[in-house]
């Protein structure tokens, strides 16, 4: 591949964080691990934080999609970590998000509920929407979360999490 001819960590960064999203996205959810894994150490080599934290999201998506709740768990968690810088917002949405995700369907809505919430707070605080390509996975957490909980604790939890200060909902991280 080219990028590894010249040598560009920044562009093999790049490269295989978008093929491992690709294959994340058609459901090649066994093949985008490699991709995805290969993207971490040149993207913290090349200090390119948004690399980062995406290709961890991913990471936790498709664990997550594999049934592996703990791997998807500390993935999520460690992109939670890298995303908290202020610039990387987009990112900590998406990772907040997943990790509801993984929360629902592990069985702790209330906890999945205030996640989803501080989510969506922290998109709101830049003035993004939900990404293209997570509007599915959106759609369907936020119907579970109405399903086990009730509209009404649905929202008081939502709520909650869309108050939190970015500092709680990383205390809420480290906690668990």
């Amino acid at each position: 591949n080219m990028f590894r001819e010249l040598d560009d960590q920044w562009g093999l960064a790049f490269a295989s964080l978008n093929l491992g999203g690709a294959l994340l996205l058609h459901h090649r959810y066994a093949d985008a691990i490699p991709h995805l894994e290969e993207c971490i150490p040149l993207a913290r080599a090349v200090k390119a934080e948004v690399f980062l934290s995406n290709a961890l999201i991913n990471l936790g998506w498709v664990h997550h999609w594999l049934g592996s709740v703990e791997a998807a768990r500390a993935r999520l968690r460690e992109a939670v970590k890298h995303a908290a810088v202020p610039d990387n917002r987009e990112s900590l949405g998406r990772a907040l998000e997943a990790l509801a995700a993984v929360d629902v369907n592990a069985g702790d809505p209330e906890l999945a509920a205030i996640l989803f919430g501080a989510a969506d707070g922290v998109r709101r605080s830049i003035g993004a929407g939900v990404w293209m390509t997570d509007r599915g996975s959106h759609e369907q957490t936020e119907a579970q979360l109405r399903t086990q909980l009730g509209d009404t604790a649905y929202m008081a939890a939502a709520d909650s999490g869309r108050n939190l200060t970015v500092d709680h909902v990383l205390e809420l991280n480290s906690a668990g």
